[in-house]
């Protein structure tokens, strides 16, 4: 441990080079022991804490390194992170990273358990919705396969006589009589196939006020083994023929 204040003109030769040796160990040392009257703006390394300190004429102050000095520009973590431009993403534990801003960006596979109620903008592209190749003439099926629409329509009794229809069935006439419809209410996009197996003048009746093709009763005659095929209109309050 040196003296900075020595040595002096009084000194004795004998004295001067014990004096000057402990200062060099002290410079090459960054004062690893406590000095005596060490000269303002003396520099001091600290191991046991890691950290540069400055001598101020009364105590050692502790130095901020900044970053063009290899340092982080901060006295504590928070004054650091700060400093580093770093956000509050630097404090989060690797398992519980919350993100409520800024843009992903990447393949994405590291992202697992999305929960689809979290999906709140955008559209899912169809090519990802299932297997199979998505058109207008499409549609998904439960087993995620895209596939062509089919209409299995099912075959009412045969009628040869004034009866009423019922929606998604198909029925064989026979004769001169009048088929009544139910109401397109509720039942918008159904069908109803009328196949004339016999030769006959059937007349077709909408319910109360609603039409078809812009009429209150059509009249069906258009053959042996012709078919009508009517589709509810809700929406219009009538039937369109297919």
């Amino acid at each position: 441990m040196a003296d900075w204040t020595t040595p002096v003109l009084a000194d004795l030769y004998s004295s001067i080079l014990s004096t000057l040796k402990a200062r060099d160990v002290d410079a090459l040392t960054m004062l690893v022991s406590a000095p005596s009257n060490p000269p303002t703006g003396a520099m001091k390394y600290v191991r046991a804490s890691n950290k540069f300190q400055e001598w101020d004429g009364a105590a050692f102050q502790d130095k901020i390194l900044a970053l063009a000095g290899g340092g982080t520009g901060g006295a504590t973590a928070s004054a650091a992170r700060t400093s580093l431009g770093l956000g509050t993403m630097s404090t989060q534990d690797s398992s519980a990273v919350n993100i409520s801003g800024g843009t992903l960006a990447g393949s994405g596979a590291g992202i697992t358990s999305l929960a689809a109620g979290n999906i709140t903008t955008g559209t899912v592209s169809t090519a990802r919705l299932g297997s199979g190749t998505p058109s207008a003439s499409t549609f998904l099926r439960g087993d995620s396969t895209w596939a062509i629409v089919v209409i299995d329509i099912p075959y009412g009794a045969d009628q040869s006589a004034d009866f009423t229809a019922a929606v998604n069935t198909a029925y064989n006439l026979t004769g001169s009589h009048t088929v009544a419809l139910p109401t397109v209410v509720g039942n918008g996009n159904k069908i109803i196939i009328l196949v004339m197996k016999g030769t006959g003048s059937w007349t077709i009746d909408p319910a109360g006020t609603e039409t078809i093709l812009g009429a209150t009763t059509l009249t069906f005659d258009f053959g042996q083994y012709s078919s009508l095929t009517l589709k509810a209109d809700a929406n219009g309050g009538k039937w369109d023929v297919l």
